[in-house]
């Protein structure tokens, strides 16, 4: 016999089932919640996880834009906290034969700007571990351990790693997530006023926040 499905699993199906779907994204139905579009297969479990999650003092969160270098600061926050049982030079480190996320487990979170990580890798990376409480120590420093991280985790390294040329990630191919690494790319599928209506959603979004970010045509 098939198992039943909880009281609680039900309510879910049913709340999913009731909101605005959209089909403009194929492979996915998209159903709207708190006023964003989420892929229906996951939905579920994003309106499980609002419910209860208590973040903790430990938590690390990496928050990004669609598109814009979570799976490489991913990459990045993993390499750095892992250095001492991982060095990054070692061939058999994880990064060279999985994706990056499948290393990181859990939810973690942090900000910084992709066209300043870009401009500034191994800086802001050191602010990366500094916030994560394992700042590099002096004769790591010495010895360019940030620098064999950034190399590590650059574009050109993760998208040579046969895991991330194959497999998917909760139904999104892992290849997908590597792009060309590059900012401004915007300017290719948008236009300008485009991007100063979503210039001004972000902004909205983000008023009190103490979080700002550059207006499109400044990038």
């Amino acid at each position: 016999m098939a198992p039943s499905i909880g009281d609680d699993d039900m309510a879910e199906r049913l709340v999913v089932s009731s909101l605005p779907l959209e089909t403009r994204f194929p492979p996915f139905q998209l159903r709207q919640h708190g006023g964003f579009w989420f892929p229906e297969p996951i939905l579920p479990d994003i309106v499980a996880v609002r419910a209860v999650f208590a973040p903790r003092p430990s938590d690390v969160f990496l928050l990004t834009f669609p598109k814009s270098g979570t799976t490489w600061l991913k990459a990045l926050a993993f390499a750095t906290v892992h250095r001492a049982d991982h060095p990054p030079c070692a061939p058999d480190h994880p990064l060279r034969h999985r994706n990056p996320h499948d290393c990181v487990e859990f939810l973690e979170v942090l900000f910084l700007r992709y066209e300043e990580m870009l401009g500034d890798p191994v800086g802001n990376m050191r602010k990366l571990a500094e916030f994560m409480g394992c700042a590099f120590s002096g004769e790591e420093e010495a010895a360019g351990v940030a620098l064999e991280i950034v190399k590590l985790c650059s574009i050109g390294a993760l998208k040579n790693v046969e895991a991330n040329k194959s497999g998917a990630q909760n139904y999104v191919k892992n290849e997908a997530f590597f792009r060309k690494g590059l900012a401004g790319d915007w300017s290719n599928h948008m236009t300008s006023e485009m991007a100063a209506l979503l210039d001004g959603v972000i902004e909205d979004a983000l008023q009190g926040s103490g979080l700002a970010f550059p207006a499109a045509e400044s990038m």
